[in-house]
């Protein structure tokens, strides 16, 4: 929701659009990284920082989450990498 009402339902690296491939199906559809491992937030099994969990959360087409979990980079890594290969 919080990224609906941003209107940031696009890969953060590559611009992926889910609704704009897949129509109505990918329709506010985008995966989400932790930069930060959610545990860093966790006080009792709860998170105890919405609000910085939530920063924390980079929006994410399938195919570059699981590349830059693969290659064990950071998003700002992967961007240079797609800038580059275009």
């Amino acid at each position: 929701e919080y990224y609906k009402s941003k209107n940031k339902i696009k890969c953060e690296v590559c611009g992926f659009d889910f609704e704009s491939t897949y129509g109505a199906l990918g329709k506010d559809y985008i995966e989400l990284h932790h930069i930060k491992p959610v545990s860093v937030y966790e006080e009792n099994g709860e998170i105890s920082n919405l609000e910085e969990a939530r920063l924390n959360l980079v929006p994410l087409c399938s195919n570059c989450h699981k590349i830059l979990h693969r290659n064990d980079i950071n998003v700002e890594k992967l961007k240079e990498v797609f800038q580059n290969e275009r």
